[in-house]
């Protein structure tokens, strides 16, 4: 395993990060977009929007797929994702709005907290709720007091959080292409404090979802009282296999490509320490920050954000 420090061209600080293709980091900023090429270690192209911009995601998999950034105040901006790709490129001009709460379909909310794409879906968690997006025109949606920051697709359903005050739960939706046709996404289950299994604190604030062929997706939450982590059993959620690796507040989480509930690993962060679980004992097999490392891999100083990961094997 080696480290990357790479100087970021719009700004220092980070507000989202996307992995497409295990090869490029679309690393949202303050000040805009930058493209890590994680091979060549380096910004390959970088771009700006004339909105605040608060989240990204990109549906890298799919011919013409998109890339997509929410933001503060205008809805989403969406460009054809291959252009993010060209060396030396300033891809600012090549954005268009193109979801709104006046638009076709549209969005429950100008203000976007987060998003996530996939074969042609796109998730959306805004301040007022969650909306679906199926092939760009097939739509639906689930209003929420406090709306959603946080949002995964996971097969053809979808996890989202929830924060109403210092409450909040994970909900789920197990098959939202169905709920297009209605136009209202439905409630399969409810992940909260005082549900089976429960969390161990609220509200959630990041979630990762694995799926390996053969296995139970897992679904990893960072809460206030740690890194849990759970099995999807569709209809029989009170006897899925759970567990929860730590007591620290932990603000973002990721399981390395291939993870599963016993098998991979999960990296979970707090505001300062990067602590890697082996999840086929429940340990921390390695532990990052900013002075110390138990691995010789020190992060560069600063506040951590957010936590992805990428296929270091297969890179």
């Amino acid at each position: 395993m080696s480290v990357i420090t790479t100087p970021l061209t719009t700004a220092t600080s980070v507000r989202d990060v996307f992995i497409a293709e295990n090869q490029y980091a679309l690393v949202l900023t303050s000040g805009g977009i930058d493209v890590v090429d994680l091979f060549r270690g380096q910004v390959i192209s970088s771009g700006t929007l004339p909105s605040e911009s608060l989240c990204i995601a990109a549906d890298w998999q799919i011919t013409n797929g998109r890339l997509y950034v929410g933001t503060a105040t205008s809805g989403i901006f969406d460009m054809n994702y291959v252009r993010v790709r060209e060396v030396g490129s300033d891809f600012s001009d090549r954005f268009v709005q193109r979801f709104t709460t006046t638009s076709t379909p549209p969005v429950s909310s100008n203000k976007i907290n987060d998003l996530d794409a996939i074969s042609g879906s796109l998730l959306i968690g805004t301040s007022s709720g969650v909306d679906f997006i199926f092939d760009g025109n097939e739509y639906s949606t689930r209003s929420l007091i406090s709306g959603s920051n946080d949002v995964r697709l996971a097969g053809s359903g979808g996890y989202w959080t929830t924060e109403s005050g210092n409450k909040g739960s994970v909900e789920v939706n197990y098959d939202l292409l169905t709920t297009t046709g209605t136009s209202i996404i439905t409630l399969d289950f409810e992940y909260s404090t005082t549900s089976t299994p429960s969390l161990p604190a609220e509200p959630p604030v990041d979630l990762s979802v694995s799926e390996v062929p053969g296995e139970l997706p897992a679904v990893a939450v960072a809460t206030p009282g740690g890194a849990f982590v759970f099995e999807e059993f569709q209809g029989n959620e009170g006897l899925t296999r759970n567990k929860n690796l730590t007591v620290e507040s932990i603000i973002s989480v990721d399981f390395r490509p291939g993870a599963y509930y016993d098998s991979g690993f999960l990296y979970a962060a707090t505001s300062n320490v990067l602590r890697v679980f082996d999840l086929s004992n429940n340990t921390v097999s390695g532990t990052h920050s900013s002075g110390d490392s138990t691995r010789g891999q020190s992060l560069v100083p600063g506040t951590i954000n957010i936590v992805r990961s990428v296929d270091t094997d297969n890179a």
